[in-house]
């Protein structure tokens, strides 16, 4: 039996965000039962592939018992577009530069926060903790998580959990 949805997170240098997402959303996942999603990964707009994730999202994984033990950064690419189903981008910036370099897979690309009421000062983007410290980064896994029940209800609305 095929997965019904294969889910794939960008940001820009993969390495804070999208594979924060990426583990956030695996555990979400699993502890919801939702067996017709699969987490296919995560990749950035800006980035080189062999990155390791930054100290602090591994840390927040880990915490989170969502750790990502071989995790390495990937540079967005068509064949990982192809075979997502939804593509979620943390930021409005992110998601246009998907539309423009990626037309053909515009149908498949979300703003992670988009549907939900947009933050008094950051609107819908997820922002971007990387050099102000631990805080920033717990703030950034709480605006994640909070999109998460909505992007099940968008792939799946049988599995509503929001």
């Amino acid at each position: 039996m095929s997965l019904a949805a294969k889910v794939l997170f960008v940001c820009t240098g993969n390495t804070c965000r999208s594979p924060m997402a990426e583990g956030l959303f695996k555990k979400f996942v699993k502890d919801q039962g939702v067996a017709s999603i699969e987490v296919l990964g995560s990749c950035g707009v800006a980035t080189d592939d062999g990155y390791p994730m930054s100290t602090e999202t591994a840390t927040i994984l880990d915490k989170a018992d969502a750790a990502l033990p071989a995790f390495e950064s990937s540079v967005v690419r068509a064949s990982l577009l192809e075979e997502a189903t939804h593509v979620f981008a943390m930021t409005q910036d992110h998601l246009d530069l998907l539309l423009l370099n990626f037309p053909t897979y515009a149908e498949k690309c979300y703003l992670m926060r988009g549907l939900l009421p947009a933050h008094e000062s950051l609107g819908n983007d997820i922002p971007d903790p990387i050099g102000w410290g631990e805080a920033a980064y717990e703030e950034t896994a709480c605006f994640i998580e909070e999109a998460m029940p909505t992007i099940i209800d968008l792939i799946d609305p049988s599995k509503k959990t929001s």
